[in-house]
């Protein structure tokens, strides 16, 4: 099946490491991040046959959003995979059964403290609308990657010129620190609209 997608988009779900998006609004961003957590637990190596990916939203809502998208898009390309039973797909979780191995996109509301986030291991951290996350949130949520030596992808408007998605956005892009974390795209509304 071939999906369409922007080139911007299709460097995203290539892309490996660490990702932040910044980005307008209504660009598609939370579809290509769930597409790229789907690709991810599919197709990925390393050396636990099981993974885990732990995606954080502000709100329950936009939680169940992600993994709705990711759904679809499951349904669409790999569809023998989703789980069944015990496994089957719900609100806040989806499960891949991949050489009888569970790969779980897990969704995660943390609402305005972060601490929800606490007690989960991943080897990836999806963080939606993360320059709106607190100072707390950050210390509770980069455990999540601390014995799994994972990465961070993070996407969201702009909330003002502090925290640690400006911070990272700034080092990388602004800087262009040659030893920033983070790959960075800058997508505005219009200039996907137009294009």
């Amino acid at each position: 099946m071939q999906i369409q997608r922007d080139d911007w988009q299709q460097e995203v779900i290539e892309a490996k490491g660490d990702i932040l998006v910044a980005k307008g609004r209504r660009i598609g961003a939370t579809h290509i991040m769930a597409e790229k957590a789907i690709e991810y637990l599919m197709n990925h190596k390393n050396n636990h046959p099981s993974s885990q990916i732990v995606c954080v939203s502000l709100t329950e809502d936009q939680a169940k959003l992600i993994i709705l998208f990711a759904l679809q898009y499951a349904e669409t390309k790999y569809k023998k995979y989703i789980g069944k039973g015990h496994d089957k797909p719900q609100l806040n979780k989806i499960t891949l059964i991949v050489n009888k191995n569970k790969r779980i996109l897990m969704a995660r509301p943390v609402g305005n403290t972060g601490d929800a986030v606490r007690g989960f291991e991943g080897q990836i951290l999806m963080v939606d609308e993360a320059s709106r996350m607190p100072h707390l949130f950050w210390v509770a949520a980069k455990h999540i990657l601390l014995t799994t030596g994972g990465k961070i992808w993070m996407w969201s408007t702009f909330h003002g010129k502090e925290g640690y998605f400006w911070d990272k956005f700034n080092e990388a892009y602004n800087k262009k620190d040659p030893k920033a974390r983070f790959k960075v795209w800058l997508k505005d509304s219009e200039e996907i609209m137009h294009n």
